[in-house]
């Protein structure tokens, strides 16, 4: 039985993000896509690769595929889970984990926006409805009208 190095609940540094694809022969390969975020493991999985389409069991035994393993790392509670290799991650040193994890739960929500871009997206759509009165009428409740 394979000893795994990782474990459900790890923290990890995530180098690469992969996804699969079929190349013209219709045969199933991986495709790298480099980020560096900071994520915990939430699960792993079997993927096959090699020629799968057209085929309409699957068994391990077959001689056209080849069985890899994945983890599934999630950066936020709602963010969908990306897939990466064993040797695409590191576990979390203690340093930047104590500065980054706080009470080992996952944030809500892992964003690109910052306050600044919030702020600024604001004004614009204030000023937008501000010159637009009658895009979206309401009453006097505030709720909208049809």
């Amino acid at each position: 039985m394979k000893k795994y190095e990782y474990k459900i609940g790890d923290w990890v540094t995530v180098k690469n993000e992969i996804s699969f694809y079929y190349d013209e022969d219709n045969n199933r390969k991986i495709d790298k896509k480099e980020v560096n975020k900071i994520g915990q493991i939430i699960g792993a999985a079997k993927r096959q690769l090699g020629k799968i389409k057209g085929y309409s069991s699957y068994s391990e035994d077959q001689p056209y595929f080849k069985v890899k393993e994945v983890l599934t790392v999630r950066f936020g509670m709602i963010n969908k889970p990306i897939e990466v290799l064993d040797e695409d991650i590191e576990h979390l040193s203690l340093d930047i984990a104590a500065n980054y994890i706080l009470h080992e739960t996952l944030p809500w929500m892992e964003s690109t926006w910052t306050e600044k871009d919030r702020d600024a997206f604001s004004k614009d759509m204030k000023m937008y409805f501000k010159d637009n009165p009658n895009f979206q009428l309401r009453d006097g409740k505030g709720r909208f009208t049809k």
